[in-house]
């Protein structure tokens, strides 16, 4: 599985941001500060604080924005690692989350 390629969509941060957004932003705030807080010692003191402290203010988007960086520099660091990652990698540009056209391309006949 190590070995197996990788296909990445390259989707811009701020529409996955917005997709989040919608998913998980209308969650339970204690709920969202229960989760943050697992994160913390990864996560960090300071940027702990700043996300509980922009979900307690209603800015979901601010608050998402540092978890969805902290977990983008998770997953590229795995990423990254990898042995022969650049030949294993394909990354497919989309401009947009869009479910109906992965679908398609992840299913088209080869």
């Amino acid at each position: 599985m190590r070995k197996s390629a990788l296909f990445f969509l390259d989707i811009p941060f701020e529409e996955r941001l917005l997709q989040i957004v919608q998913n998980y932003g209308s969650y339970n705030k204690n709920d969202l500060i229960d989760s943050i807080m697992k994160q913390k010692k990864r996560l960090g003191g300071l940027e702990t604080k700043n996300a509980i402290d922009f979900l307690m203010d209603d800015k979901v988007n601010e608050c998402f924005s540092i978890l969805l960086h902290y977990y983008d520099k998770l997953y590229n660091n795995s990423l990254y690692k990898r042995e022969n990652h650049e030949t294993l990698l394909n990354k497919i540009p989309c401009k947009t989350v869009d479910i109906k056209n992965a679908k398609k391309l992840f299913l088209a006949p080869i």
